[in-house]
């Protein structure tokens, strides 16, 4: 059953500001309810020493508030580690191992005083860091800063929705990480992430930008049906796991609903088409790599559209014809209902040709008119000579000779594009 929206050409998890609450919650466009992430624990405990409360750009937000949320998080997760996975963590993210422990006894407990404080519970405990860390069904009002934050258990961000810039910046996902049908109102931002178990994506929504450069993927990864209403995923220098899978849309509306325009309008910012045409050429690259050829040729369609963009007025129009005719070299059906149309616009006319000029005519007068139309189309079957008697080609008009020889000249063409195509669907090298 379809989701029913709110509004149609929005994303299911898009929020309205009207449907914000007063006391943070809210309700996403396909009218699934959120909480707020001021009453989610693992929030809390993440934003001890303040909440992000400047723009969208990090550099912004205040560096010590930054540090101590960060290094009162890292403390927490990594409580139970073993020394050994400290140092390797630790090593990994380019942090001090110190800051994967914690310093002294006392620390935690003004963690947990400062913790049972914004919760607005003295009895309240910190989550064991073991568990699965769930932020499933929140709305993040603020920016939120995740910047070198380790996550040892499970991260759950299931139907999440972030109002603000999202920085997950060289944060380390040690186990699974659940981000499917999470929305990224504004820019998502994953340098330098690793994601040492499965990273889920599916169904997510990308408003803005979303840079995973140089991100470490080391389990499967899943983009399908995932939503880049005006940025490519960017993937330069990234680790890709092999089985990492992207929505292939199956009509143009689907892919306007999953990937951004190559030009947007004049009220509207997306991504300029230079810089789509290298992040799509990153991942045709890959999916080459790992021999995912259907997805390959998505890619690669989609850094041809970009091409067209950046050419000039000839060339333009060039690409336009390779894309209208063969979706750029993969289609089978537009040549081969343009061959079909040159086929029988040329019966068509040979019969009237005959008709007028040869009356009386018979039945067979239609199987030479598009006999001939067939030898014309496919020349290299040499059947020119079978259907009519070679007198008959020297006293064929001017513009008759003229349309035989564009329907030999377009043959050739849609023969060939007929051929990229089934090469390309049937996969062939």
């Amino acid at each position: 059953m379809a989701e029913k929206l709110k509004d149609p050409s929005k994303p299911a998890g898009y929020v309205f500001p009207e449907d914000v609450n007063p006391d943070g919650s809210a309700t996403r466009n396909d009218g699934q309810k959120l909480k707020s992430a001021r009453t989610n624990p693992w929030y809390v405990l993440a934003t001890l020493y303040d909440e992000h409360k400047a723009g969208t750009d990090p550099w912004d937000w205040k560096g010590s508030v930054v540090r101590q949320n960060r290094q009162a998080w890292n403390a927490w997760a990594g409580a139970d580690m073993s020394d050994e996975e400290r140092s390797a963590m630790a090593e990994k993210m380019g942090l001090a191992a110190s800051e994967l422990e914690m310093p002294e006894p006392e620390y935690r407990k003004v963690l947990l005083e400062m913790f049972r404080a914004q919760m607005g519970d003295k009895t309240a405990q910190l989550p064991s860091s073991n568990e699965r860390i769930d932020f499933s069904a929140t709305y993040f009002e603020k920016p939120v800063g995740f910047s070198k934050y380790v996550f040892a258990g499970d991260a759950d961000f299931h139907t999440a929705a972030f109002a603000g810039y999202a920085d997950f910046r060289s944060a380390a996902f040690a186990s699974n990480a659940y981000f499917r049908s999470a929305a990224f109102a504004p820019d998502a931002d994953f340098q330098s992430a690793t994601f040492a178990g499965d990273a889920a994506f599916y169904s997510a929504a990308f408003a803005g930008k979303a840079i995973f450069s140089p991100v470490k993927f080391r389990s499967t990864t899943d983009f399908g049906k995932a939503i880049f209403e005006k940025h490519v995923p960017e993937f330069h220098a990234a680790e890709l796991y092999a089985d990492t899978t992207f929505e292939l849309p199956d009509t143009a509306a689907e892919q306007r609903k999953h990937w951004p325009p190559v030009r947007g309008r004049q009220d509207q910012y997306v991504m300029p088409a230079k810089d789509q045409k290298r992040a799509y050429n990153r991942l045709r690259l890959f999916m080459n790599q790992s021999l995912q050829t259907e997805e390959e040729q998505f890619f690669h369609r989609r850094e041809m559209a970009c091409k067209k963009e950046l050419e000039g007025p000839f060339m333009f129009g060039v690409y336009w014809l390779y894309e209208n005719l063969s979706d750029y070299g993969y289609s089978v059906a537009r040549p081969l209902a343009r061959l079909f149309g040159n086929f029988i616009v040329g019966g068509i006319w040979f019969f009237t040709y005959l008709w007028w000029y040869h009356s009386p005519i018979s039945a067979w007068s239609i199987l030479d008119a598009f006999g001939i139309s067939f030898a014309n189309v496919f020349p290299f079957f040499g059947l020119g000579r079978r259907f009519v008697d070679p007198v008959f080609y020297e006293q064929l008009g001017r513009w008759t000779t003229f349309v035989a020889s564009l329907q030999t000249v377009f043959g050739f063409i849609f023969v060939f594009l007929l051929g990229l195509g089934l090469r390309s669907r049937f996969r062939l090298r």
